[in-house]
């Protein structure tokens, strides 16, 4: 069987699920062929590929076009910002496209993720809609808004951008432009993932609960499984990312993000329709990573797998975020020095560079560091210190 797999976008993830086709086709004796649409630079133009806009409807029309009427083609997207008036005119020419059209489109609008989880009656953080910054000034102007709150970009927002905390009302970023919502502050206990991979046929793959913690721009610094919040609510959000899934109609995966509150509360925080920055950890510490999942998932390739389960009993993940100083030809300090004190402690370490340009703030790559044995929480915190050392500059 060969499968020809159009890919909107060319990042990192796009790399991942190359690479995640490679081993697939391998292990199932099966060809998948990736083909990705993508702008001059980006790391996939080093694979088959199309230099073009994904947020620019001709251009994503044009290339999923001259694919209708050929047998198992797929068209999917690494990232959400992509033309879903495109990815719907495909849908109608007959190209099958996962996520779907109405997906991408709902996802790509923070403010319509919660409307849509509100209907789902799934719990969200109290959010105002404020159309443009005049509105703004006379609400805050009249006392309506109870700081702190969060300011969020409706689109556009991705690694930390278009969020920001507000303590007063002097706070909002000089530059916006058009609509944005506001967000009560959460005092939260515990930031979560639930990653879901659902199929075509609406079958649904679980991974564990994985624990986030973040920098100081609001951008992933750690991911770590197990989760340290009890049994229960672990069940409880993995039923909430579920009656996510299926209100969206998800076809590949889901990550939902999710706070955990200091009163036992969760609440979605947000979700994306594609493989995740929280769940890198699975390519090193499970038996389907996330990449392999989402594949399996849109090409109904799901009959012999169950939920995946953990090869490790510990996982964490770090990203490696370019310093401030980060120069485009960059370089990991500490490295040795870090990878010998996980060889010491009996940890397996693995480092992807992602090959892309270096500036400061950006993802550049990501360690997973995983154990046979589970870890304290003690050597938990090591564990991120030490990886913390590695200054990507």
């Amino acid at each position: 069987m060969v499968y020809t797999l159009l890919i909107l976008g060319g990042g990192q993830l796009g790399l991942m699920l190359h690479e995640a086709a490679e081993k697939l086709s391998q292990k199932l004796q099966i060809e998948i062929k990736c083909i990705f649409l993508c702008a001059e630079g980006e790391i996939c133009t080093k694979f088959d590929h199309e230099i073009g806009d994904v947020t620019e409807f001709q251009d994503v029309y044009n290339f999923g076009l001259k694919y209708v009427g050929i047998k198992n083609v797929i068209l999917t997207t690494e990232v959400e910002n992509v033309s879903s008036l495109a990815v719907r005119a495909l849908q109608n020419n007959y190209i099958s496209c996962f996520p779907r059209a109405k997906t991408i489109f709902t996802i790509q609008d923070k403010l319509r993720q919660y409307q849509t989880f509100q209907e789902a009656k799934v719990s969200v953080p109290n959010t105002i809609q404020v159309p443009d910054l005049d509105t703004y000034q006379r609400m805050a102007e009249a006392g309506e808004i109870n700081f702190p709150v969060m300011f969020k970009s409706t689109n556009g927002g991705y690694d930390g951008k278009g969020v920001k905390y507000l303590s007063n009302d002097e706070e909002l970023p000089t530059n916006i432009n058009g609509q944005f919502i506001l967000q009560e502050f959460v005092r939260i206990e515990q930031e979560i993932s639930v990653i879901i991979g659902r199929s075509t046929t609406g079958d649904v793959f679980v991974y564990p609960v994985f624990d986030m913690e973040f920098n100081e721009n609001h951008q992933v610094k750690t991911v770590t499984f197990p989760s340290r919040i009890d049994q229960e609510l672990q069940i409880k959000a993995q039923e909430i990312a579920k009656i996510c899934a299926e209100k969206l109609n998800v076809h590949g995966l889901l990550a939902v993000e999710l706070f955990i509150t200091r009163d036992g509360n969760i609440l979605v925080n947000e979700a994306a329709c594609r493989p995740h920055n929280s769940g890198h950890l699975t390519i090193d510490g499970f038996d389907i990573n996330q990449f392999e999942m989402h594949l399996r998932c849109i090409l109904e390739l799901t009959d012999d797998i169950q939920d995946p389960n953990p090869t490790q009993l510990f996982s964490m993940m770090y990203n490696l975020i370019g310093h401030k100083n980060c120069k485009e030809n960059y370089n990991f300090s500490n490295f040795d020095l870090v990878n010998t004190y996980c060889k010491n402690q009996g940890y397996n370490m693995t480092t992807k560079d992602y090959g892309k340009n270096g500036r400061p703030g950006r993802k550049l790559g990501h360690i997973n560091a995983t154990s046979p044995e589970e870890l304290t929480r003690h050597q938990k915190s090591l564990l991120a210190r030490k990886l913390a050392l590695i200054q990507v500059s």
